[in-house]
């Protein structure tokens, strides 16, 4: 099976990588959020792993990153040294398993078989604000009970608005959770799509409901 292997620490680690291969395991290896929410968006790993340094918020921010997009790859958390209120924190968030090194590789490598032969069939949550309405598993977005067509990239901005409701979102977060992560942090795409969003999810409604928060961003109002 496909595994992606996440390393958000400072240490790398080969072994892994090199025991899961051992075990017929395809592996690919990215530094990042953002390229692991791209990567199992474009190839849909069997299992995504993700190494840490200690616990903290970096690995429940990868969990929700993936869940909100719409990503049900099962995630396996390993870590040099874990907390019990990272551990709950981060598979609330969202993960499938959490390890603590030293962990032995056949473990880890079970582990990985285990989670890969469950059903893992989309169970992402719906978002709802007033009477719009985002089903992350289908993908289908409504308002007012009629299907609104969205790009993919007009959708990850509505999902993060939605999100997180009366909270600004900078151009730069926006960006980092819904395009390539090749794509130039200068560019004006996010006002782009924010524009073009609001002239399918907004306008044609009446509504103002995406505001603009000038010198900050964008944010979803509330009230």
């Amino acid at each position: 099976m496909k595994a992606l292997l996440v390393d958000l620490g400072e240490l790398t680690h080969p072994n892994l990588a090199t025991a899961l291969r051992a075990h017929g395991h395809t592996v690919e290896v990215v530094g990042s959020i953002t390229e692991a929410v791209w990567v199992c968006h474009e190839t849909r790993p069997a299992v995504t792993l993700a190494c840490v340094d200690c616990s903290g918020a970096v690995e429940s921010r990868l969990a929700e990153r993936l869940r909100a997009s719409g990503a049900w790859s099962p995630l396996i958390v390993i870590a040099q040294e874990s907390r019990t209120e990272d551990v709950v924190a981060c598979l609330d968030a969202g993960a499938d398993d959490y390890v603590t090194r030293p962990a032995r590789l056949v473990e880890v490598c079970a582990r990985v078989r285990a989670l890969g032969r469950r059903d893992h069939a989309p169970r992402a949550p719906v978002l709802e604000a007033g009477d719009v309405r985002c089903d992350l598993a289908t993908g289908e977005v409504t308002r007012s009970g009629r299907p609104v067509d969205l790009s993919a990239q007009q959708q990850a901005v509505l999902v993060e608005l939605l999100r997180r409701p009366g909270h600004v979102l900078s151009r730069a977060e926006l960006l980092d959770s819904a395009w390539d992560p090749a794509t130039d942090p200068g560019s004006n795409v996010v006002d782009q799509a924010v524009a073009a969003l609001r002239r399918r999810i907004d306008t044609p409604y009446g509504r103002d409901d995406i505001e603009t928060v000038r010198g900050r961003g964008y944010r979803w109002k509330v009230g």
